[in-house]
């Protein structure tokens, strides 16, 4: 893919914009400060998902990308994120008063900018995915982090806590918006068309609603888990939360960011209906995915403790068990993240509405658990969920694309096995520090456990891997052939 290259600069620069995150949050802003910020942000980026997120799943997957389709979208998700936020103002200040968080509703308020700011954003955005403009895509992510990461900074050197985190935020949204404003070829205009836009909402429903779903469910929990347990063991979640997916956003940002447009591409180009040339793409890409994404998971869910109060200090050390927890749960999502645009690429999104839905209400049993259990069980049941998700899903890919599930989880056994055998040595290797053990100590423990996971995954995936360059390079005309047929049609 001619996009790759620009990808990964995107996932580096993602990369250390959340190193510095986390580490500017775990030297200035305490525990209790970023729960207080979460929360205002929960309330905004819940809204932010129902109002215009869903959108760029919608203008991807359009067989031609008209201007009236493109007005009507950015019309519809500008107005949808002006409704949403007297909406988030009045939230946060019934839930700032009913839990006695006087703090909250000006920062939900300060917060709420971030919706116009993703809204105007969301349908250039989409139409450089759509076109695989890779330089165009990482202009707005990067200048976006930096004027975020210096609004953080800024604003947590001055003691701000709470305030700078949401800051970082806003920011980094109004960066974003300003770069796509500066890099588009053509900015969507207010133009209003009820049809079109009754067609996108239909769809939308449909497409967007596993991340749709998935988000609104991610910001429930952080709503019940303040409710339930304070402030301050919010904050450790969301510390644990934040340092894997910010590295799981880094794994998964090269491939997902086009994985729709792939797939639709394999669509387009298929002389039948496409069903079984996006099967095969399914699996190759899945073993890909997997091999790279799982594995730096098993690690940090073997010694990811260790490096918790190295990092971010002892006022910290109750994140490390959050952190491992969702490692492992972070390790399995890998396996199933591609079903998705697989299934909205031959124009079944009420498959993905479907397991959006089953996976929703399971995620909505868990949040029910703060009623009985305690924070530690709470976060192993959120992490189960991926157990139940990955079912679903497989059995929708075997459904839908006649995908067999003996290939399904055939590509997924190589790398757990040689994950499983990386874990066993770290376990054994860090028995061996010394107490007072230093970083470089723990860098040359990671170093051992890639060493053991790459040799082991080369032994069992050399096959595999010829087949996927020889793939890649069909991918490749297939993709090419595809933009070139719909610059065609727009002429």
């Amino acid at each position: 893919m001619r996009a790759a290259p620009w990808a990964v600069l995107d996932a580096l620069a993602t990369a250390l914009y959340g190193l510095i995150f986390l580490l500017v949050v775990g030297l200035f802003v305490g525990p209790a400060n970023l729960g207080l910020a979460s929360t205002a942000l929960a309330f905004v980026l819940l809204m932010d998902a129902v109002a215009s997120a869903w959108m760029q799943d919608v203008i991807i997957r359009l067989p031609s990308a008209e201007t009236r389709q493109t007005d009507a979208a950015q019309s519809l998700a500008v107005g949808l994120s002006f409704v949403g936020m007297p909406i988030v103002w009045g939230l946060a200040y019934g839930y700032g008063t009913l839990f006695s968080e006087p703090d909250l509703p000006p920062l939900a308020i300060f917060a709420s900018l971030i919706l116009p700011l993703n809204a105007v954003a969301v349908v250039p955005t989409a139409m450089l995915i759509r076109k695989m403009r890779g330089p165009q895509l990482l202009y707005r992510p990067v200048i976006g982090k930096i004027l975020g990461i210096l609004a953080l900074t800024v604003f947590a050197w001055m003691g701000a806590q709470a305030w700078a985190v949401v800051a970082g935020s806003v920011f980094t949204s109004l960066g974003g918006a300003l770069a796509l404003f500066i890099a588009a070829t053509r900015w969507p205009k207010l133009r209003w068309n009820t049809n079109v836009a009754r067609a996108h909402l239909r769809f939308g429903l449909f497409s967007g609603s596993d991340n749709l779903l998935w988000m609104v469910s991610g910001r429930l929990l952080t709503l019940s888990f303040a409710s339930a347990f304070g402030m301050r063991a919010l904050g450790y979640l969301q510390l644990a939360m934040r340092l894997v997916d910010e590295i799981s956003r880094l794994l998964q940002s090269i491939m997902m960011r086009y994985a729709l447009a792939l797939f639709a591409s394999y669509k387009r180009a298929s002389s039948s209906d496409g069903h079984a040339e996006t099967g095969r793409a399914l699996i190759l890409t899945t073993r890909l995915m997997n091999a790279l994404g799982a594995p730096a998971f098993i690690g940090i869910a073997t010694v990811g403790d260790l490096f918790v109060e190295r990092l971010f200090g002892e006022k910290w050390q109750a994140s490390a068990f959050f952190i491992q927890v969702l490692a492992v749960a972070a390790s399995l999502t890998f396996a199933r993240l591609l079903v998705s645009p697989a299934l909205k690429a031959v124009n079944r999104p009420d498959l993905v509405a479907f397991a959006a839905t089953a996976n929703f209400l399971t995620a909505l049993a868990v949040i029910a658990a703060t009623a009985f259990a305690d924070a530690r069980l709470l976060v192993i049941l959120w992490g189960a969920r991926e157990i139940v998700a990955l079912i679903i899903w497989y059995r929708l890919a075997h459904g839908a694309l006649g995908v067999r599930y003996r290939d399904l989880i055939g590509a997924l056994v190589p790398t757990w096995a040689s994950g499983l055998l990386m874990a066993a040595v770290l376990l054994l290797l860090r028995q061996t520090l010394a107490p007072d053990h230093t970083t470089i100590d723990l860098a040359a423990l990671i170093g051992s456990g890639a060493l053991v996971y790459g040799a082991s995954l080369f032994a069992c995936e050399r096959k595999w891997a010829l087949d996927f360059l020889r793939a890649r390079h069909r991918s490749k005309a297939i993709t090419d052939g595809a933009i070139k047929a719909e610059l065609k049609e727009q002429v």
